[in-house]
């Protein structure tokens, strides 16, 4: 149904296709895990709260992923997201038509902080990153510096973080080998085709 709705949504092939959202969604939770206290999420706030931290660490995903010539797979964390989204509005009771009009709204709103985030980092100037973070509402002034000190210094994060993430060093450099594929998956991994959100956009995960 999601994907016949929305064309630019791909089935993943794996559910390693997963990982780099997976590992944006673990760092909004251990940043900023006061906006992940309420199981639920039932105001606009409340969700735009959520929303924030989430689209900071894809676009990091994203911008570093495009600079290491992986634009593959930084196209499907954008899917990947957008369509856990859609299960998370559906989960809550949201009809087809509201949640057709909901994913292209928060579509528009991550794209464009995608897009300053990303001249930002490109800037290498952290005042531009923390300017950026501030026009688009990330949140008041403490929750903007402390993004600024968490984020920038992820701005040479190699693939592998992303990609294998929860991986030892050492392990990276093995990922090839067929032993490298049975390592444990971080917290926040996500089984492709589950149909079931694990954002936290309006349901905090369970443990």
């Amino acid at each position: 149904m999601l994907l016949r709705r929305f064309p630019f949504l791909k089935r993943p092939e794996s559910n390693d296709s997963y990982l780099p959202y997976a590992w944006a969604l673990a760092k909004a939770r251990e940043h900023f895990p006061s906006r992940y206290l309420s199981p639920h999420a039932t105001t606009d706030e409340e969700r735009r709260e959520r929303f924030e931290p989430i689209a900071l660490f894809v676009s990091l995903v994203i911008w570093r992923l495009d600079h290491l010539e992986k634009s593959f797979e930084a196209r499907a964390v954008i899917e990947v997201m957008l369509a856990d989204f859609d299960a998370a509005l559906r989960e809550s009771g949201v009809g087809d038509l509201a949640v057709a009009k909901k994913i292209r709204t928060l579509a528009a709103a991550f794209n464009g902080r995608r897009e300053a985030y990303a001249k930002a980092l490109e800037s290498g100037k952290k005042i531009e990153f923390q300017q950026a973070l501030a026009r688009n509402h990330f949140g008041d002034e403490s929750d903007v510096v402390k993004a600024v000190e968490v984020v920038w210094p992820m701005r040479k994060a190699r693939a592998d973080d992303f990609l294998n993430p929860g991986l030892e060093p050492n392990k990276k450099e093995a990922k090839n080998d067929d032993t490298s594929r049975n390592h444990e998956r971080p917290s926040g991994h996500i089984q492709a085709g589950s149909g079931k959100s694990h954002s936290g956009y309006l349901r905090t995960q369970k443990r």
